[in-house]
């Protein structure tokens, strides 16, 4: 098939929900853990120190074994691996929830790291391939949808299970997602547009196209300073204490900007394929960092400050989706995986640190 060709077979679109779903599964599940935490910590008599530890652990194998997985996907079948890694965050979810002491917690923790690192850079390069060039913001941009919608069910979901069953029993019923959409990827089905392993030696020649593309350099080192000045985590915070809101409205307003991360992905992905990847690069930027400043302006008034909060909703998680969709346009099938690793690394290892480091 030509690398412009649209394909939207069943097989592919199949391969599609499930590849959605086992991101979706992955935030459902790690979204899960910050309600079930706290009550994690005091039944096994354990500190917030502890926690620093149990989080630490997750955080820096999530983020900074991306690229060893990318890199892996041109040797190992995509979808073995991207299924291998869920069934892996699965079992340690569940193995969590059988934890009888820290050092078990933080063993379980570090493996689901291990299996949630697979998710970007394997499950954007599985979902790109057999799509062509005018479908694959959309795609990334579901892929990306799909994440957001579990990280909002996670709170609803999760917190009125613990109302009703133990922290152990929530965490073991929470885990099967990952479980059963690991299970599709691995026995379930097959696609004909799975790309062979990569060549032997045809790294270097390739790596070396790469880096002479000015554009997507570029355009990857801008998304990467993007992400670690995103100051979406610490919108609670500023809510609260900047601008000197209560509760319920702060929660409310927050609810509001992780409602707008739903749809964001898809229209700004949709959008790219339609006018190009760059425009709606710049457009995203330049309108998060305009609305960032509007909320300060029009923080007396809570009706319009709901409208800005839930437009930069939209508008912020938008950058991500278009990177990652030029990356797939400026990268041969093979190499995808290795440099989406790359990208991923950076942007969600490194990322988080930098932006502690830089709001700190």
């Amino acid at each position: 098939m030509a690398e412009g060709a649209v394909d939207e077979s069943g097989p592919l679109r199949l391969k599609n929900v499930v590849v959605g779903t086992t991101h979706g599964a992955d935030h459902f599940l790690n979204g899960g853990f910050q309600l079930i935490y706290p009550l994690m910590i005091t039944d096994l008599g354990l500190s917030i120190v502890h926690l620093g530890f149990m989080e630490a652990g997750y955080e820096a194998t999530s983020g900074f074994l991306q690229f060893v997985h990318g890199w892996l996907s041109r040797r190992v079948n995509k979808r073995v691996l991207l299924g291998a890694g869920s069934l892996l965050e699965s079992l340690a979810g569940g193995l969590t929830a059988l934890s009888a002491a820290f050092p078990q917690v933080v063993a379980t923790r570090v493996a689901a790291g291990v299996g949630s690192s697979t998710m970007h850079p394997v499950g954007v390069a599985l979902m790109m391939e057999g799509a062509g060039r005018n479908l694959r913001g959309r795609l990334i941009g579901t892929f990306s949808s799909l994440g957001n919608i579990g990280s909002l069910a996670a709170p609803l979901l999760v917190g009125l299970a613990l109302t009703q069953i133990s922290w152990r029993a929530t965490l073991l019923l929470i885990s099967i997602p990952s479980l059963l959409v690991g299970l599709l990827l691995l026995f379930l089905f097959r696609t004909k547009g799975e790309t062979p392993p990569a060549e032997a030696g045809s790294a270097v020649r390739e790596w070396g196209v790469l880096i002479r593309d000015r554009s997507l350099m570029a355009l990857t080192g801008t998304t990467v300073l993007a992400r670690v000045y995103s100051l979406g985590t610490y919108f609670p915070a500023f809510f609260l204490l900047g601008l000197g809101l209560d509760l319920p409205t702060a929660t409310l307003l927050f609810l509001v900007f992780r409602l707008g991360r739903v749809p964001g992905p898809y229209l700004f992905g949709l959008l790219s394929d339609r006018t190009g990847r760059k425009p709606m690069m710049i457009l995203s930027l330049l309108a998060s960092s305009t609305l960032l400043y509007v909320m300060t302006v029009v923080s007396g008034d809570l009706l319009a400050l709901g409208a800005v909060v839930a437009t930069m909703g939209i508008t912020s998680a938008a950058a991500n989706v278009i990177i990652q969709a030029h990356i797939v346009d400026s990268t041969p099938p093979s190499f995808r995986g290795p440099v989406l690793g790359i990208y991923f690394t950076l942007s969600e290892g490194w990322g988080p640190y930098g932006r502690r480091c830089w709001v700190s």
